[in-house]
């Protein structure tokens, strides 16, 4: 059977991401040994055409940029625009323009002023009142779609309430919660937690009983946005009882509904969590924006940009969990398709990736089995 030659050199794109984001990984070999044709040396070439043809020249630039875990040529609101898929420079001007000219309208109405609380909650109220007009839409993490429509979820709308704040001088961070994110206010007689996806935010801070309407945070879905840690990998169906297990612990062989991915980043209100909220830096909230897209690019099923967007989350934030689950997932959903069309070649490359990567991952040594099981099913019945 022919083998399909992209297939290959995503697979190897993929691990060059791997060891580009730090990791141990012990699939280096088991990479040039199945390279492009099975010619060992092509192996490095080819992983760095793959690696160069997964990045725009904006996010080469931003990769660089980030590499020291700190953002050093690109503002957030630049890199979150890319991030969000922006290649063009002329467009992200264009943005750029356009966010001047939100900063230009509250300098002239005056209401930023007072201590750093009241000049925040003038510019989450602006913010609110004339650019996230859209409500809250789950799959919205792209920028564009928050500046263009005014639809957002917990990850752009705190990206463009931080990017703003920062224009006036304020100290504001990312804060991640398990499934969700705000924005944190330092030097406001300590910190300030504030849910960015509730328009009525500040007036529910100053009366606790009063009715904050259907943007309160604690009315979203709990299988919100991206950026904190998902739920474990497990089969679709696995038992409850199993749900938090290692990813892929009880996996059966071969399902056709292989490993569902995680939830993106929940909105639910932070009262809601137990696990204590964490302060993240910009560039890990760039990561949370390419681990959506991944899930998103998953869900409709386009495993080599799905893989892509999980590699680029983790060369940002090595240890984003979430983003590795579902890049596990992805590869072994990715080689259940392909097995499913009888291209059993391009899906055995997968799961040795995915063994490579994670030799403990039960769906991957299950899949292997019963993939060349197929196989050779599929040999014997095509023998004269």
């Amino acid at each position: 059977m022919k083998r399909t030659p992209c297939n290959c050199r995503l697979v190897l794109a993929t691990a060059a991401w791997l060891a580009a984001a730090g990791w141990g990984w012990q699939g280096a070999g088991a990479a040039e040994e199945h390279a492009e044709d099975g010619r060992p040396g092509e192996c490095s070439s080819a992983v760095q055409q793959a690696l160069g043809e997964s990045l725009t020249p904006l996010e080469r630039r931003l990769m660089a940029d980030a590499a020291g875990e700190r953002l050093h040529e690109f503002p957030l609101w630049d890199a979150a625009l890319v991030a969000s898929g922006v290649d063009d420079p002329l467009v992200l001007a264009h943005y750029r323009r356009q966010r001047d000219q939100w900063v230009d309208a509250l300098r002239q109405s005056g209401v930023v002023r007072g201590g750093p609380r009241q000049e925040a909650r003038a510019i989450f109220e602006f913010l609110h009142a004339h650019v996230l007009t859209g409500g809250y839409s789950l799959p919205s993490t792209d920028l564009r779609e928050a500046i263009d429509r005014g639809r957002f979820n917990c990850v752009s709308a705190s990206v463009l309430f931080q990017c703003l704040a920062e224009e006036f001088g304020l100290e504001v961070c990312g804060l991640e919660t398990p499934g969700h994110v705000m924005t944190r206010l330092r030097g406001a007689g300590g910190p300030l937690d504030i849910e960015t996806t509730c328009p009525r935010w500040f007036q529910r801070l100053d009366s606790p009983g009063a009715e904050t309407g259907p943007g309160t945070a604690g009315q979203r879905p709990t299988s919100g946005a991206i950026g904190g840690p998902a739920t474990p990998f497990v089969p679709q169906d696995m038992p409850p009882s199993a749900r938090d297990e290692k990813a892929g612990a009880h996996a059966t062989p071969f399902v056709p509904q292989g490993v569902p991915p995680g939830e993106p980043l929940a909105t639910r209100h932070s009262s809601l969590v137990t696990r204590p909220a964490r302060e993240v830096s910009d560039v890990e909230l760039l990561a949370m924006i390419y681990y959506n897209r991944g899930l998103d690019l998953l869900g409709e099923k386009r495993f080599a940009e799905a893989a892509a967007a999980n590699a680029k989350a983790l060369r940002l934030a090595p240890g984003h969990a979430a983003a590795r689950g579902n890049l596990l997932a992805t590869i072994n959903n990715w080689a259940i398709e392909l097995g499913s069309t009888a291209h059993y070649a391009e899906a055995a490359d997968l799961l040795r990736l995915g063994l490579a990567i994670e030799p403990g991952y039960e769906a991957f040594r299950l899949n292997w089995v019963h993939l060349h099981r197929q196989w050779a099913r599929q040999l014997d019945l095509t023998r004269p």
